[in-house]
């Protein structure tokens, strides 16, 4: 679905494009976290040696606020693939790979903000000074 997605907006018309997660996921350290001890993110992630992070600054339901940290930690993470799913994982603070939990441990707001700035943590960590932020506020809405 993801290719047709990119196909219809004309996006292979002016670049390639690679589904981090399409063959699978990896782990990264999440150095000092209390919620997470690592990170599941595509394993083609490591294919790469920079990265830039456009990031359009809205609310969000869950986050509170979408931008850089939700798209470093959400965006990055590996969808199911194989027994692991990073974003599970985040949304559940570090008790489920592979099930969201939703009624259960899916309620806890606090871990699943925790996790996802653990997670946003793992991935600037392990790109260093490999990555850029641009972040842009356009046609926010007062609701």
């Amino acid at each position: 679905m993801h290719y047709q997605v990119v196909k219809d907006h004309g996006f292979l018309d002016i670049a390639s494009f690679d589904l981090l997660d399409e063959k699978g996921s990896m782990s990264i350290p999440v150095k000092g976290g209390t919620r997470l001890k690592e990170d599941f993110v595509g394993s083609h992630f490591k294919d790469y040696g920079s990265y830039i992070v456009l990031s359009h600054f809205k609310g969000h339901a869950m986050a509170g606020f979408g931008g850089a940290i939700k798209n470093l930690s959400i965006g990055f993470a590996s969808g199911i693939s194989g027994k692991v799913s990073g974003k599970a994982w985040i949304h559940t603070a570090g008790k489920s790979r592979t099930y969201m939990l939703f009624g259960g441990e899916q309620k806890n707001q606090q871990g699943f903000l925790e996790g996802m700035a653990e997670a946003a943590k793992a991935v600037d960590t392990y790109m260093g000074k490999r990555i850029v932020y641009i972040n842009v506020m356009n046609r926010l809405s007062v609701d």
